[in-house]
Formats: C-alpha cells, structure tokens, sequence
C-alpha cells in the first residue's frame, strides 16, 4: 500500500512488551505480567534450619531466581530453583548478640523467547537469637487474693509455647501456653512457701529455653501485723491498738494490745487467735484474749494496702466498731532507729464522752526524747492552738518482736501515757491513750507519720501542696456524726485553686465549693493555716509529705481526720479521671465510726466489664447487731459532671430513686497508651448520703476501698 510505515507499531508494541515485562510477544495462551507472590519471607534463628520457596505468577514457566542486589544472610543462600534455604551461623547476630537485619533484592526471570520476563523484589530477613527466658522472678502470691504475672523471653520466633517442665505451680494457678501468663487465685491452707519450678519456651522452629523460677504464696496476715480499733460497747467507746504474728494456716500468735474504755481496759495485754481469707476478698478473725473475752470479726483484704476489719460477733451484739490491720516491719536498731520528724493525727472522746481531735507535729532523737512538739486541739467545740508538749518514749523489752512501747507526753502540767506499735519504724507508728477515764484523762488513737520532708531534708513550704489531695474527715455535731469526704487542689504557690467535699451531717447532704482561697505553710512544722474555705472556721493541717497530712477542724463539730495524693487518671491532656479507669474488684471497709449509731461494714466490691455496675458482697455491725454473708447489693454510677478533674462519682443503688453514695477517687490507674495496665494500686472513697429507698442515711460513714484483684 503506498505510503505504508510499519515502523511506528512495531515501537508501539515494544513499548508495551517493555512496560508490561513481557521480553516479547505474547504466546499463544496469553500469560499475565510475572509477579513475585512472596511480599515478605520469615525471620530467622541462629543455628535453625532455614527454608523457604519463592513463587511466582504470570510469565511463562520454568523460572530461574538470582539475588539482584544486597545481601543474603551468612549461611543462607539461592537456588535457581527459588528456595532460600541454609543455616545460619552465630555469626549473623550483631557483635553484641541481638538480632541482626539483612536488606536485599531478588530477580526472578521468565523463559519467554526471544525476550524474557523479569520481575524484582525487595525483602528483608532478620536473623535472632535462640530463645532467652528473660524473667528472672516472680512476684510473691497471697492466699486467696487474685495472682497474675507474664513470662517474657527474647530472640527465637514467635508464636512461642510455654510449659512447665519439672515443678509444679501452686495450687490454684495455671500458665497459658501462648500467653505466658500465669493466673488464678492461690488456694490450700498448707499453700504457703515458695514453689519451684522450670518454665520452658518453645518457639516456632522448636528452639527451646528454659530457665528455674518459684513463686512464694504467704498468708495476707502472714507475718507481724498492728493494728488500731475504735468501737463501742453498750455505748460507751473504746480504743485498742496491737499487734500479733499471723502463720500460713491461719493461727495468730504472739497477739499483745492495749484497749482503754470507760470500765477498767487492759494493758499489755496477750492474746491469740486465728482468722481465715475467703475467695471473695471477705474472711473472719478471731481473738482470745484472756484479760477481755473472746471476739469474732469480719475482714476486707485487698490486694495492697491495709486490712479493714469490723467486730461482727453474734455472742457480743452490743460490742461493735471498725478497725485497720497493716504490715508491720520491725525495728532491728532498738529506739534509735525511730529518731526523725514526726506528723501526727488523733481524735477520741473526753471524760465527758463529747468528741476531741488534734493534730501536731514533734521531732524524736535516738535516745527516745521527743522534742519541739506542737498540737493543735479540738474538745467538743474548744480549740487550744499551738500547744507546746515534750515527751519521751521507751521500747519494752520484745520490741524487736511486738513493735510496742510507751510514750509520756508533757502537755503543759499534765502528763498523758500512751501505748504505742511501729508499723513501720521510718514512716508509720500508731498508740492507744492509757490513761484511766476514771481519773480525768480523755480516750484517744493516734497516728504517727514520719515525713518525708523535714527540716534536715530542706523543710516545708507553700510548694508542699500542689496538685490534688482526697480529704477524708470524721466529726461529731450535736445533730450526730458529721462526715465529710472531697478534694482539694492547690497551685503550690499559697493558693487554693477548687475544695469541694460531700458531706452528710446527720442525715443532711451538703456539697461545698469552694473555687478560692489561701493557705500558708510553716517551713519547720509543716503547719498549714488555710483561709477562705467559707465563712466559718476554718481548719489547721500538718503535713506529712507534699499533698499529705492531718486536718484538725476548729468547728464544732471537732473534725480530724487525713488528705492524701490523689493520682491517676487518663493519658489525656490535661490529665482526668474516667470511668475505665474505675473498673476493678475491691475490698475494704468502714474507718473511724464516730457514734454508736454508725453501721460498720466490710466489703468486696466487683464492677464487671464494660463497666457501669458494681456489684457489692458485705458484712456488717452496729446498732442492729452483726450481720454477715448480706445479700449483694446492686448499684450503677456515672461521672459527677466535674468528675474530670475532681475524681467525683455518683452511686445509686438499683432501684433508687437518688444517689445513695459518693465517691471520690483516690488513686486509678491510667487509661490508654499501650501495654498492661497496672491497677493493683486503685483506691477509692465513699460516703453514704441515702438509703438503697432513697431517704436521707442518718448514719454517715468513710470507706475506705483498695484493689483487691488484678
């Protein structure tokens, strides 16, 4: 034909054989693009066989596979068959024996004729270590108290397999073979001790470690243990404190307390007993104490902290009150080893019966004596400030093993004695007032914090407070018991930037705000006078550590009580306080009953996923008499509208047509971000405001709640 140019398609269609990788024209049966089908191929193991075949789509077959670029892994290499197969060596880790990663390409190239297809992928290999178990121990188990702890292990490939090879766990926890988690609740009175056992890792080539770990399961009384307990019996008050040696199978040994009362009380008095832990969080206890009777109370035990404990006995129904049990550590140095600055807290009746509180400060050296002591005073309404008191202490001869001694307190002309137990002899002590009733002398517990910050350690000041601190107040009006329980922020500068409590007042709840104020702290005492908290009197602090103290309230009502760091939250910014971060089991129970119309309580709190219930398992004493294995009470709760920032939460029982209690976080663990979340340390408080029928609760109480599982 004239002027025919074949040229042009013949460059057409080699532009499109070269665009679409054919080599040439396409045969008959028409193959697709060639394609690597492999995205990626597997790490490997040093010293594990290695294998893995190259695939390919489209392109006409047989195809032949080279390395076009970069870098095979010692030990590996090609074939032109595609299989990417070797050994590698120790020698492909990084010179400090981690993992090392090789980067390179591979071209697989077609048999298509006259011109061949090809196509090339960039992969990456990483060759590991063998299997490492890389935990090293375990965290000790308690009786009856929810276990989880994660086996961790380094190099190998996953998935990995866990077993246990010689040993056994103890009774009650299991390991998950793919997890590596170990979980359940310890169970068995012969239970305690530490278990060992050998954990093996298997991972994917069937590479193996091992490594020889133990768990050690104790008793949650295990061990030494004080004590304080206030209470009522036929009316009249009483307060004891203690200590006592709790074995694996429950026994209680060792038991010695002070308890002083309107009758005769009793000094340095023995005592055993034993106590059992449920799996519920709620357990019994029983002492017999021959200078007193025989008692049976109801426990709360949380998987941290204390233990809250009421006296619920059916033989003594007019013989009631709450309690908490703490850990002791004991001294190993005799009196010197509790020489420091000390914060201190107390609150009782006078010999009238109407209530008392102080709070002060003192310092102790290493022969006993207490000086530069300061107390502020409260006596039904009478405030004395700034008393000035010396005093001295003296260890008993088995202070090593009970932890008790006695204090003389100089107080202008009188002497006041005490019986005093270390809980832990650089932070916490707490004492029981001995002093007769019947002579003049007031009933009191105290509780003795050493602080943190102190004069030698560069003393207090205005930035000892800043943040968030939960109040935690009890007092007595001429209504009945006045409760209060809130939060209070501060700025650390000399300003009170939010103190909002809840308060039930006989029967009346009160929210109070206040959005201002001032307070000024004292460098050597860690004295802290507040203003602007309303128009009436206003309260005096002393600080243990930043945003933790005593309060004494200059009201009539005679408040005392203790702030603590409030802490927690989201990962949000700013930070604040969600729900998620409220779900949990707790156990705990009533503090500090100020009246004998006050029905103490244990509990175990469960909020189940996803959240919204609680579901609430007690025991109770009052003035009603003991009850136990209650019936479980139901309640849904919401974020106050300020909860945010505040911790605020609002609890009503089902079927109720009010809120019945209010909570206040104390400590949650934080929400979001990545990895386990560690919520063993949660802790709340509650106030009751109206009953589960919705009219106003005439019986204010604090409860005080920590984590019971994790």
């Amino acid at each position: 034909m004239k002027g025919f140019k074949p040229f042009p398609f013949l460059a057409l269609s080699l532009c499109v054989c070269v665009l679409t990788a054919c080599g040439s024209s396409h045969p008959a049966n028409g193959p697709g693009a060639l394609l690597i089908a492999n995205k990626t191929v597997p790490d490997g193991v040093v010293q594990s066989a290695y294998s893995v075949t190259m695939f390919a789509t489209g392109g006409r077959a047989p195809f032949a596979w080279t390395l076009d670029s970069g870098t095979l892994p010692p030990g590996l290499s090609l074939s032109p068959q595609g299989v990417l197969s070797g050994t590698p060596p120790i020698t492909d880790l990084n010179s400090d024996g981690t993992a090392k990663k090789y980067n390179f390409v591979i071209r697989v190239t077609d048999s298509q004729i006259p011109t061949s297809a090809y196509d090339k992928g960039s992969f990456s290999i990483t060759i590991n270590p063998l299997p490492l178990v890389t935990t090293t121990s375990l965290p000790n188990g308690t009786i009856g108290l929810s276990y989880t702890a994660t086996l961790t292990n380094s190099g190998g490939l996953s998935p990995f397999t866990w077993t246990i090879t010689t040993g056994t766990l103890p009774a009650g926890l299991t390991l998950a073979p793919s997890t590596g988690v170990i979980s359940g609740t310890p169970t068995g009175t012969a239970a305690c001790g530490t278990f060992p056992f050998t954990v093996q890792v298997t991972d994917a080539d069937s590479n193996t470690a091992s490594a020889n770990l133990g768990i050690t399961i104790t008793q949650k009384l295990q061990g030494s243990n004080a004590f304080s307990f206030n209470g009522f019996n036929n009316g009249q008050p009483f307060y004891t404190a203690g200590s006592f040696v709790g074995d694996c199978t429950g026994n209680i040994t060792s038991g010695v307390l002070d308890q002083n009362d309107f009758a005769s009380g009793a000094t340095n008095a023995q005592f055993t007993g034993t106590y059992s832990i449920g799996s519920n969080n709620l357990g019994s206890l029983t002492f017999v104490i021959p200078a007193l009777g025989t008692f049976t109370y109801s426990l709360a035990v949380p998987l941290k902290g204390d233990v809250k404990f009421i006296l619920a006995d059916s033989t003594h129904p007019q013989v009631y009150g709450s309690g908490v049990i703490k850990a002791q550590t004991l001294p190993t140095l005799g009196i010197s080893s509790l020489k420091g600055s000390y914060a201190m807290g107390l609150f009782g009746v006078d010999p009238g019966g109407n209530r008392s509180a102080g709070a002060g400060a003192f310092a102790a050296d290493v022969s006993g004596n207490l000086t530069s002591g300061m107390e502020d005073t409260n006596d039904n309404g009478t405030v004395a400030s700034q008393v000035a008191f010396t005093g001295l202490w003296v260890p008993d001869a088995d202070f090593a093993t009970t932890g008790r001694g006695t204090i003389t307190l100089n107080v202008g002309s009188n002497a006041l004695h005490y019986a005093f137990y270390v809980v832990n002899p650089k932070s916490e002590l707490i004492a029981v007032q001995t002093d007769p009733v019947s002579s003049g002398a007031s009933l009191s517990l105290v509780s003795l914090l050493q602080p943190v910050l102190n004069v030698t350690g560069g003393g207090f000041s205005d930035a000892s407070l800043n943040g968030s601190a939960v109040m935690e107040l009890n007092g007595m009006s001429s209504a009945g018991p006045d409760v209060q329980l809130g939060v209070g922020q501060f700025d650390g500068a000399g300003h009170i930037t939010l103190f909002q409590t809840d308060e039930n007042k006989a029967g009346t709840h009160t929210e109070n705000t206040f959005t201002t104020g001032t307070y000024s702290v004292d460098a050597t005492t860690g004295r802290v006078t507040v203003t602007g908290l309303g128009t009436g009197a206003q309260p005096v602090w002393y600080l243990v550590s930043p945003n933790r103290g005593f309060v004494i309230g200059t009201d009539s009502s005679a408040t005392e009580g203790s702030f603590e760091v409030q802490a927690g939250g989201t990962d949000s910014t700013p930070p604040g306080f969600s729900l998620p971060s409220f779900l949990f089991g707790y156990a705990g129970g009533t503090i500090q009953p100020v009246s004998t119309s006050v029905t103490n309580e244990v509990d175990s709190t469960i909020i189940p996923a996803p959240g919204g219930t609680m579901i609430v398992t007690y025991d109770s004493s009052g003035p009603g008499g003991p009850q136990t294995n209650l019936p479980t009470l139901s309640s849904v709760y919401a974020l106050d509208p300020n909860g945010a920032t505040t911790g605020k939460i609002i609890l009503t029982a089902v079927g109720s047509p009010t809120p019945t209690a209010i909570v206040y976080i104390v400590n949650a663990a934080a929400t979001g971000g990545t990895g386990t979340i560690d919520r063993s340390n949660n802790k709340w408080a509650s106030i009751n405001i109206a009953t589960p029928t919705g009219a106003a609760d005439p019986n204010p109480r604090l409860t005080v709640v920590q984590s019971a599982t994790q």
